[in-house]
């Protein structure tokens, strides 16, 4: 999950350091951890549980779709990836996009997805995020 870069929490960042030399995390760490996984869920954000698993695959089938393609028509789907990377969502219009250049794909990789363009529908940024951004409530 290198590739997903941006929208780090310091919280899950700290904790994953201090797991990575300790191999625990301590009473406090926990709870924090917790409570922001916990809050992850209700407020629907991306960092919820379920988001980072639509990620983890959509990810999958564009790195996919990224090794059968042409070098010189990789872009879009290139772009595609920057963007779930970066944003840890896609717009339904790109996922529409995604779909649409997935037909030629389809001959040739039979199980490549037909991608739900509502998957991300809803998710944000959370709150404590949002003041990074400018301007745009959602955060994007």
């Amino acid at each position: 999950m290198d590739d997903f870069s941006h929208h780090r929490s310091q919280l899950l960042s700290d904790a994953f350091d201090a797991y990575s030399q300790n191999g625990e995390l301590d009473e406090v760490q926990r709870k924090r951890v917790a409570g922001t996984i916990r809050n992850a869920a209700e407020q629907n954000t991306i960092f919820s549980e379920v988001n980072v698993k639509r990620c983890i695959g959509i990810n999958h089938w564009l790195q996919e779709a990224v090794e059968r393609t042409h070098p010189d028509r990789r872009g879009f789907l290139e772009a595609m990836l920057r963007q779930l990377h970066r944003h840890w969502v896609l717009t339904s219009a790109q996922i529409a996009a995604v779909n649409k250049w997935g037909a030629r794909l389809r001959r040739e990789v039979h199980s490549f997805p037909h991608l739900d363009t509502e998957v991300f529908k809803g998710v944000r940024v959370p709150a404590f995020m949002q003041a990074k951004k400018t301007g745009n409530p959602s955060g994007f």
